[in-house]
């Protein structure tokens, strides 16, 4: 999960900042992110399958997390104002 603790999100935070302002298409936004994860099995020792394993199901929970606590509230909100479709 992402709830790192606030010592070491200060340390990512300004990288992130300045990563996210040259994210103007979402494409740059998949490479950025397949970088990052390409990075992170290397880092781990290389193409193991134990490090790739790790990486795709950080991967898995981050869009599951993002979805959860971001899009769900906002459709949640989109149905109760313009009336439910179910």
């Amino acid at each position: 999960m992402p709830y790192i603790e606030n010592i070491r999100r200060s340390r990512l935070d300004p990288l992130i900042d300045e990563l996210s302002l040259g994210c103007r298409y979402p494409g740059d936004l998949a490479y950025v992110i397949t970088k990052l994860a390409l990075a992170q099995v290397e880092n781990q020792g290389g193409k193991r399958f134990s490090n790739m394993a790790t990486v795709d199901g950080i991967l898995g929970l981050v869009q599951h997390e993002f979805r959860r606590k971001y899009v769900d509230p906002y459709e949640d909100g989109m149905c109760y104002a313009n009336g439910d479709v179910y």
